[in-house]
């Protein structure tokens, strides 16, 4: 079936879409590789040009500069809620025009489930393959609880999203609008691995035996730990964040995932944020799965 006419029945601009947004309405993004910046700057304008007011937007680890977290002007017209928040949700909350929701990452799914209804969920995906789906690309952390809980979806199609083939995936039949923004993903800078860093990473790689499963986390001590283990043999990697010191440990050889007790043969994660480096990595690689985090944490 060709499901390009479907594609082009809901095709619009991010203003064609924000107009949808009304007062009251609760909007729900996941981590900041796949939130739908556009879509999000087009509904700021909206709200800012309208009598439209009380709009929440829920999001994980923001990566773009919302103007909702820059500046206290839109307080109750639009703000934004961190279920982890990176330094733009941190100044808005510290500023008290911003919300924060704190809970462990593995509990989030079960949370929105529980006790959360969106408007619509938004999020910048990889373009749709022959079958008609979009890849969540870079992240599905909570995305699948948010979707289950979104009267509507709106994805923004961007191409330079890779395509993952082991994450959650939607359907363009279940979607209500469909926004072309094409731009490079947000990238984190690199770490400088000081001496203090790369000796402490150094103690932790010597706790870690060959064959073991690791996580890695944002910073220059795990970044400093994942190049000490080069060293190392059959590691595998079950972890919350994929990042650019695993794409070195699997591309020298050291990680293989041969030992792991589920999902052998396979790197596991919740979301990639990191470099260019690793959205390439990622992309159309069967060997990365990117998964729910209550499936990874089972």
């Amino acid at each position: 079936m060709d499901y390009s006419e479907i594609y082009r029945s809901k095709l619009m601009t991010a203003a064609q879409a924000a107009t949808q947004v009304d007062s009251g309405w609760v909007l729900g993004m996941d981590a900041a590789p796949t939130q739908a910046d556009g879509i999000i700057a087009a509904v700021t304008e909206h709200v800012k040009n309208s009598g439209v007011h009380d709009v929440k937007v829920h999001m994980m680890l923001d990566g773009y500069p919302y103007e909702f977290f820059t500046s206290d002007a839109l307080n109750g017209k639009i703000n934004g809620v961190s279920w982890f928040s990176s330094g733009g949700a941190r100044k808005a909350v510290n500023g008290g025009y911003a919300d924060l929701i704190p809970g462990y990452y593995r509990d989030m799914p079960a949370s929105i489930r529980a006790n959360y209804e969106y408007d619509a969920f938004c999020i910048s995906v990889s373009p749709m393959d022959s079958h008609g789906y979009f890849s969540l690309a870079t992240t599905s952390s909570y995305s699948e609880a948010m979707i289950d809980k979104a009267k509507r979806i709106f994805v923004e199609v961007n191409k330079y999203q890779p395509r993952c083939l082991c994450g959650t995936q939607i359907h363009v039949s279940k979607v209500s609008a469909i926004v072309e923004n094409d731009h490079p993903l947000p990238v984190l800078k690199p770490n400088v691995l000081d001496d203090v860093s790369s000796t402490i990473g150094g103690y932790i790689a010597e706790q870690i035996p060959d064959g073991a499963c690791i996580q890695l986390g944002i910073g220059a001590i795990p970044d400093a730990t994942g190049m000490a283990l080069k060293t190392k043999h059959d590691l595998g990697i079950h972890t919350e964040m994929f990042t650019d010191s695993m794409v070195e440990l699997i591309e020298c050889g050291a990680v293989n995932n041969s030992k792991k007790q589920i999902h052998r043969g396979k790197s596991v994660a919740t979301f990639a944020f990191g470099s260019q480096r690793i959205y390439d990595y990622i992309n159309y690689n069967p060997c990365i799965e990117i998964l729910p985090v209550d499936y990874v944490n089972d």
